[in-house]
């Protein structure tokens, strides 16, 4: 994780959210985890990449193997995928239980406000 150091969201203590990598909701079914992974893969790959020099295409594929590849490889099998939301609820219950999680969008204060009905919401205020 060093080389690509990211501190937003849970990645500031230490837990890859393969959900956020992909760019899909907790709630995606296997063919949006699929889609997102397509999109982004077509991207970030080295035989479609389009960056426009070596280190840029370097970067790409590193991003890819060390990222991309990891978080569908997890969100595709279904157990690996029922772990890791688990685990992400337990790591975002722990925090708010100890008062640490702060939230800098209008978005993610609105969901942490929401007590009931929490997808809805989140449907609701996430992005396409």
């Amino acid at each position: 994780m060093s080389l690509f150091p990211i501190k937003q969201g849970l990645f500031n203590y230490d837990v890859v959210d393969h959900h956020a990598i992909l760019g899909c909701p907790l709630d995606a079914t296997p063919q949006e985890i699929r889609k997102s992974y397509l999109k982004i893969a077509f991207q970030l790959h080295p035989d479609t990449s389009k960056a426009s020099n070596e280190e840029e295409q370097a970067l790409a594929a590193k991003l890819f193997s060390k990222f991309v590849n990891p978080a569908y490889e997890i969100l595709s099998r279904e157990n690996d995928r029922k772990e890791h939301l688990l685990i992400l609820q337990q790591t975002a219950s722990n925090l708010a239980s100890i008062g640490q999680l702060n939230f800098s969008s209008a978005e993610s204060q609105q969901l942490q406000g929401a007590k009931q009905n929490l997808e809805l919401v989140y449907r609701k205020v996430a992005p396409p």
